[in-house]
């Protein structure tokens, strides 16, 4: 693909993309006809395989190495969007992490690494998304939790953090009108952690009214939805097989 090219067909920058629901993504819009752009930090590995996935699938793909806890490597991420003049239309804040402890013994520095990526992060990603996105109708998917209104003692900070993004996301969404949207997909039991046991797992997903985890098909078919419906903006969608009902 040539440069020009380069600079109209729409190009899509999902955050923590290596691996599990970032990688479904990155494998989805790469079939819709989108250019993607592949945020890790740590998974290298797994980023190149995928990469070289959608590669030999006949797609076009960009790599980005960066921690979303440094400003600074935020926006050197996007000082290379633009060099390379991509046509950015999407960006899907997908990267977080869910550390297992009671906030009695979480320290500040653990307080500051959950908030750091899973909210202020998406707040400087988003922002200077927004310079470039107002120029093509761009819009904004953010990744919350269906379980905000929960009271997990094992993961208090990560449900602070991902409660205070849905009021970022609304905020945003008014802010950036109306000429980026910002929506916000909220999920629940999707795909199992790898340190969590199988028969745990189940235990989970069984207590769910819809007696499953999320399909990756349904949540691919609410990104689609989210890029796709020009008229919806500052939306809490919530997939997850009823889990907050339980």
């Amino acid at each position: 693909m040539n440069m020009k090219s380069f600079t109209k067909k729409p190009f899509v920058l999902i955050t923590g993309a290596a691996v599990r629901i970032g990688r479904a993504m990155v494998l989805d819009l790469s079939n819709k006809g989108y250019i993607v752009g592949i945020h890790y930090w740590q998974s290298q590995k797994a980023a190149v395989s995928l990469f070289d996935e959608v590669i030999s699938k006949g797609g076009d793909a960009f790599l980005f190495q960066a921690d979303l806890t440094k400003p600074d490597q935020i926006q050197t991420m996007f000082d290379e969007i633009l060099a390379k003049k991509l046509n950015l239309t999407v960006v899907i804040n997908s990267a977080a992490i869910m550390p297992e402890k009671h906030i009695d013994v979480s320290s500040v520095e653990e307080w500051d690494q959950i908030f750091n990526l899973n909210l202020r992060a998406i707040w400087l990603i988003s922002k200077t998304a927004r310079l470039i996105l107002k120029n093509n109708n761009g819009c904004i998917i953010n990744f919350s939790e269906s379980g905000v209104n929960k009271t997990w003692l094992n993961h208090p900070v990560y449900l602070i953090s991902k409660t205070a993004l849905n009021k970022l996301s609304q905020i945003l969404a008014k802010e950036f009108a109306p000429e980026v949207r910002v929506n916000t997909i909220a999920l629940g039991l999707v795909l199992k952690s790898n340190d969590m046991e199988v028969e745990d797992w189940q235990r989970m997903v069984e207590k769910t009214p819809l007696g499953r985890s999320v399909d990756l098909e349904d949540l691919l078919h609410a990104v689609h939805f989210c890029i796709n419906n020009c008229s919806m903006t500052g939306e809490i969608i919530t997939l997850d097989c009823g889990y907050q009902l339980i």
